[in-house]
């Protein structure tokens, strides 16, 4: 389902669970999705239990109005290595072909977890990260 701002707290403590440390702020980032602007990001999170056990988003890249990225992929440490990142990663792809776009962009640390969706590297300006792309047309 899509974030709502109730979720923003539990969503900010599994990013602190799941990075070491960063400078980035991830409330200010979550708050995004409820701005008025045609860029503003769509935030998803999956709930059972009434857990959020992961969150992730996708939003227009700005650069070019056919292409999206779907942006990091954060699951709760102890329910990872359940399949749940791949399932809602399958479910942005899905998302952003509804919306017709044709390409995807995203950059990962770990080349397999895109590739199995058939995202393939392009060029990359970044050192530590992959740059990845799906042609959906």
């Amino acid at each position: 389902r899509l974030l709502d701002k109730k979720d923003i707290p539990a969503c900010v403590e599994i990013f602190h669970k799941s990075v070491e440390s960063t400078p980035f702020d991830m409330q200010q980032e979550l708050e995004e999705q409820f701005k008025d602007t045609i860029f503003a990001p769509e935030f998803y999170v999956l709930e059972e239990n009434n857990i959020i056990k992961w969150f992730g988003w996708l939003a227009n890249c700005r650069f070019d109005d056919e292409a999206y990225s779907i942006w990091r992929c954060y699951v709760l440490p102890e329910f990872q290595w359940q399949w749940i990142g791949k399932t809602l990663t399958q479910h942005r792809i899905d998302r952003i072909k509804k919306l017709w776009w044709t390409v995807i962009f995203s950059t990962t640390e770990k080349m397999w977890h895109l590739e199995r969706f058939w995202f393939k590297e392009i060029d990359s300006p970044y050192t530590k990260w992959h740059m990845m792309q799906l042609v959906i047309r």
